[in-house]
């Protein structure tokens, strides 16, 4: 198997978040969702903000994915 197969198959195995991963998980989500109530409360709702919307949940997403892939 080539470089990217090993790369990539560990973010397609179901990885359980242990130790403090869980505790910082949970405050990116909370910094987030600070960040998601500045977004709404702030701009109208247009095409520009759902991407902005968008693009925050998959930062969050990659953030989450970066701890619990720490040491694997």
């Amino acid at each position: 198997m080539d470089d990217d197969y090993d790369k990539f198959s560990k973010s397609f195995t179901n990885i359980t978040p242990e130790g403090d991963q869980i505790e910082r998980i949970e405050t990116l989500r909370n910094s987030y969702k600070d960040l998601l109530n500045d977004i709404c409360g702030m701009i109208e709702r247009t095409p520009e903000r759902t991407i902005a919307l968008r693009h925050l949940e998959e930062s969050l997403m990659y953030a989450v994915k970066a701890i619990v892939l720490e040491g694997v």
